[in-house]
């Protein structure tokens, strides 16, 4: 940081940061900062989800949706290993489910490729929806998908979209080494892939499958932390203080 930055951080009477990982990242590079560091969770607004209890019915097919963009090392690479893994050990297991992509033409035309043609047929590409549609596919999905990219130490980043995923009460199953996201992910009752290993990308996968055929899976669910009123009155505490 250049010395201006550096005053901001001085003159600023409090920082706010989404998970607990990043503001100790944040806090190893300017210390003099972590007695004003707070905590703010990325948050969902109840209000516009649905109230209605999603009971899943067993003839219907499993749909698996991931609402997002794919870059560089975010890619469904995990997922499609996993896969193939999966389908020679048992095929049956994947006879009524769908895995869908809502995301842009772009990702589209850079990562369907990756798709390999054992299991091209169970996935299906969309184009991006408004971010009110997006809620209510989140929720009548059987589980959501979040992949995050695999580096070589913790993973700090947190995708924004975590927390409309954990609002809409829907199981969620992510691709993501140790750190914010797994942590979070696991906090609310879902499966964390988080080792870089096709193997297990093929076993948490057969765990999730099993696993949706539980009704109760979602009444599990604990997402009252990131409601928008709870976080709202987080900040409302720590704005007391200052």
């Amino acid at each position: 940081m250049c010395s201006s930055d550096l005053d901001v951080l001085d003159d600023v009477s409090a920082l706010a940061f989404p998970t607990e990982e990043i503001k100790e990242i944040f806090a190893q590079s300017y210390p003099r900062t972590l007695p004003k560091s707070h905590i703010l969770k990325h948050s969902f607004l109840p209000q516009i989800n649905s109230k209605k209890k999603i009971t899943r019915n067993d003839s219907r097919k499993i749909i698996f949706r991931y609402l997002g963009e794919f870059y560089g090392p975010r890619t469904p690479t995990p997922l499609i290993q996993g896969l193939s893994i999966l389908r020679e050990k048992n095929p049956k297991l994947l006879e009524n489910i769908s895995f869908e992509f809502y995301t842009s033409d772009f990702t589209r035309r850079q990562f369907s490729t990756l798709i390999t043609e054992q299991v091209a047929h169970l996935v299906t590409w969309h184009p991006r929806v408004s971010y009110l549609k997006s809620l209510k596919l989140m929720e009548s999905a059987d589980c959501l998908l979040n992949f995050d990219a695999f580096f070589s130490s913790k993973n700090i980043f947190l995708s924004a979209k975590i927390g409309d995923y954990i609002g809409s009460g829907t199981p969620i199953l992510s691709f993501s080494q140790e750190g914010t996201s797994s942590n979070l992910v696991s906090k609310y009752g879902g499966i964390v892939c988080s080792q870089s290993n096709p193997v297990e990308y093929a076993s948490k996968l057969e765990i999730t499958i099993r696993k949706i055929g539980e009704n109760h899976w979602r009444e599990e669910l604990n997402k009252s932390e990131t409601d928008c009123d709870t976080v709202a009155g987080n900040l409302l505490d720590f704005c007391k203080t200052l």
